[in-house]
């Protein structure tokens, strides 16, 4: 499946409207200026690029899924933000184009992540600022998703190697100064069902990944994520929290 159909199931909307707190905080952290040149990079529904916009810098959002910009397109209205459909890995843009690169939990899902490292550095120019956010690794939730994938190893699961601090500098520390901030995404739910109803209506890759399993491995799968659920209930609910990483860098 390739990532344009990925990210055209799901809700991910929704998973945006609880990523409020980190988009907020990626946007002050690169704190953007009039008439800059912005890039939100993998850009979803236009969380990013649309509060960049509404701090008068000039914008360009960019993603692979066209359902996902026109859904960006209509939240932004009427912002004048530029839409446009492109591959992280081979960015429709000039070398240097842009002050500012920004990325939340977006270009982390290219395939070739050396090659999307290459384009962040490529079109951002010297003195730029690039923001992004990776998840890291969570054994917790590889389990879910192994469970579903019938022990095909990887499938499905966010791309955590961009969270893993040393891997990062591989990839961009030649072209940036790079700064790392840990931080936590808090999650709550009404209870393990609701966590598991959730999970796999709305995150599109998780969806994309049930789609076509046997009722096997679909019940293995909610097995697995009701009881990671029921492990972090308190008073009631589900607390549930995911580590990520803020990636700050400034182009050499």
């Amino acid at each position: 499946m390739n990532g344009t159909s990925v990210w055209a199931g799901g809700k991910y909307e929704l998973v945006g409207e609880r990523l409020t707190p980190i988009h907020e905080q990626l946007v002050a952290r690169l704190e953007p200026r009039v008439g800059e040149r912005w890039l939100d990079v993998a850009t979803g529904t236009g969380a990013i690029a649309i509060r960049a916009a509404r701090a008068g810098a000039e914008v360009v959002g960019v993603d692979i899924a066209p359902e996902l910009l026109e859904r960006a397109r209509a939240s932004a209205h009427p912002l004048p933000i530029r839409w446009d459909e492109g591959d992280a890995e081979e960015l429709p843009y000039e070398d240097a184009a842009f002050d500012v690169v920004a990325s939340c939990f977006g270009v982390i899902f290219a395939p070739d992540d050396e090659a999307a490292g290459r384009e962040l550095a490529r079109v951002c120019r010297p003195g730029g600022r690039l923001g992004l956010t990776a998840w890291r690794a969570s054994s917790e939730l590889d389990a879910v998703y192994e469970a579903a994938a019938g022990g095909r190893e990887g499938a499905g699961r966010d791309p955590v190697h961009w969270g893993d601090d040393a891997h990062v500098h591989r990839l961009l520390g030649d072209a940036f100064e790079l700064e790392l901030e840990p931080g936590v995404w808090r999650l709550s739910f009404d209870s393990p069902e609701h966590m598991w109803d959730w999970w796999s209506t709305v995150v599109p890759p998780f969806v994309a990944l049930l789609e076509g399993l046997t009722s096997e491995l679909r019940e293995a799968a909610r097995e697995q994520l009701v009881a990671l659920a029921e492990r972090r209930r308190t008073n009631g609910r589900v607390e549930l929290t995911r580590d990520y990483v803020l990636v700050l860098g400034r182009r050499r």
